[in-house]
Parts: C-alpha cells; structure tokens; sequence
C-alpha cells in the first residue's frame, strides 16, 4: 500500500496530477473514483488539514510518476508520521497561543479600573469577578499544561528521524 500526505490540494483531481502519470480524461475520472474510494474522507476535502495521511491506491493501467514509483514503503510511512506529527504539533502549538492570547485579553479586562470600581460597589459584582478570575486561572493551569505536553511532539519527532 503507498501513503501520501495531503497538502492542501483543493480537488481530487488535483491529487490525481500528483500521484498518477499522464492521466487522459477518462483515466483521470478513474484516478479520481479509486482515491475517493480508498479515501472517503476526500468528499470533504476543503476541511483536511495538510499532514492527513490518504492511501494511494494501485489502478490497473495507469503509472505512478516516477518520482514516487520507487518510494520505500518503510521510510514513507516514517516520513508520512513525522510530517503529519510536525503539523499537528504546529496547530496544536497555534491553538495554544491563541487561546493564551484571548485568557490575556480576558484578565485585562477583569482587571480594568472600570471595572473594579464597579465591583467595590457591589457585591454580587464582585462574586462574579472572582468567580470569573478563578476560572481563568484554571484555565491558564490547564493551558500551561499542555504547552508541557507538547514535548512529548517533539520527543516523538525525534524518535521518528532517527
């Protein structure tokens, strides 16, 4: 079996170019029906991230471009993993970030002197704001956790080139 890694191709056929050699058109409708076939997830292909791995199928007929006909299947599969993990390490990453990012914009605004003055005043104001305060903190624990997480991305990368 040979293995790809999707890249962000907007179309089947767009795939079909790049796996299968000098498609005709009905080749091409043929490439095209053996990937969706072997890879159903392709009838949404506007939400695959890159990295997801799709099976390339073998199509009585029609060649494989000669740049992956001698593919090691071994090592493809590694590199498939490991571009696939470095991209899922890189959103996962992003993910953080963002969402530390609105954790920040969140306290800020907690934190405002509007704000506080408001909740000296008042306090079922002030439950609230504390309330809401702890569960920011929480959640910035929860974060901070799996930033440490993400190393097991990195560990498992490295085991990956070895």
């Amino acid at each position: 079996m040979r293995i790809m890694l999707f890249h962000g191709e907007q179309s089947i056929a767009d795939l079909a170019d790049n796996i299968y050699a000098c498609l005709s058109p009905k080749t091409h409708a043929v490439a095209e029906a053996a990937m969706l076939k072997a890879n159903p997830e392709l009838k949404e292909i506007g939400s695959l991230k890159p990295g997801v791995i799709l099976e390339v199928p073998r199509i009585s007929g029609i060649s494989f471009k000669a740049d992956q006909s001698h593919a090691d299947p071994v090592g493809q599969v590694g590199e498939a993993l490991l571009q696939s993990l470095e991209a899922y390490h890189l959103q996962f990453k992003e993910a953080i970030g963002e969402a530390l990012g609105v954790l920040d914009k969140e306290v800020t605004l907690l934190k405002d002197e509007e704000l506080e003055k408001l909740v000296s005043q008042d306090e079922v104001l002030e439950e609230l704001v504390v309330a809401a305060m702890q569960g920011l903190e929480a959640r910035e624990k929860r974060l901070k956790n799996c930033e440490s997480a993400m190393l097991i991305f990195e560990r498992l990368a490295d085991e990956l080139r070895k």
